[in-house]
């Protein structure tokens, strides 16, 4: 698995509201969290391109509607 991404300020609130997020995947989508997720003013969406053998997503995490977080992911199983 190798990350990008970008942290702002935020991070304990951001970590929070990530784990909520994390936390709400669904059976079809099990490998991060739903394609989008929100709590009050939090908004968590997850662009996936691929499937369980190889996958590739991008997550975001506003708060407010100002970018606090984001993360490239590129995974494939290690056999």
């Amino acid at each position: 698995m190798a990350y990008y991404g970008l942290l702002e300020d935020e991070i304990a609130e951001m970590y929070a509201f990530l784990k909520l997020a994390l936390r709400a995947a669904s059976a079809d989508l099990p490998f991060r969290g739903p394609e989008k997720f929100q709590a009050k003013d939090r908004i968590f969406k997850l662009r996936l391109t691929g499937d369980i053998s190889y996958f590739t997503d991008l997550e975001e995490i506003r708060i407010s509607g100002r970018l606090v977080f984001f993360q490239d992911i590129m995974e494939m199983p290690v056999i």
